[in-house]
């Protein structure tokens, strides 16, 4: 299951030298809502950041695409759309992924390389968008 976790922290802003407070999501995979905040909190402890936990929310996203071995800065949002299996009831059935990768323009290429492996010709993007995410995390599979 994944989740979306959202904390207020501080951070110094480099142009002005001030601190400024932030929110900061993260994405966390995990067996369970308790899980994925205890787990992420640990996380947080080892960077020593004050922080709070302003909220935490299951996703229902299919897939975490990750375009390199190392987490990329940018990460978005897809939704793809193809027709229902069976066709019989003529619906469009979605498919949620979140892309971790340097640009909008390798999340299409992502995206579009999914649509062909369901093997539909009727698959499309139905929205790509970049996502306030800054971190994944993978506890559970």
């Amino acid at each position: 299951m994944y989740y979306e976790i959202k904390i207020a922290t501080s951070k110094v802003d480099e142009k002005t030298g001030k601190e400024k407070k932030v929110k900061l999501n993260y994405l966390v995979q995990d067996k369970d809502f308790a899980y994925a905040v205890l787990n992420l909190s640990a996380e947080l402890d080892k960077e020593n950041i004050n922080y709070r936990i302003i909220s935490a929310t299951e996703k229902n996203y299919e897939e975490i695409v990750c375009d390199y071995d190392e987490q990329e800065e940018y990460f978005y949002i897809a939704r793809i759309e193809f027709d229902d299996v069976d066709g019989k009831d003529g619906k469009r059935l979605h498919y949620n992924v979140v892309i971790n990768t340097v640009n909008i323009y390798f999340a299409k290429e992502i995206c579009e390389d999914i649509c062909l492996q369901h093997g539909d010709n009727d698959a499309k993007i139905a929205s790509l968008k970049e996502s306030p995410i800054v971190e994944f995390f993978k506890y559970y599979e």
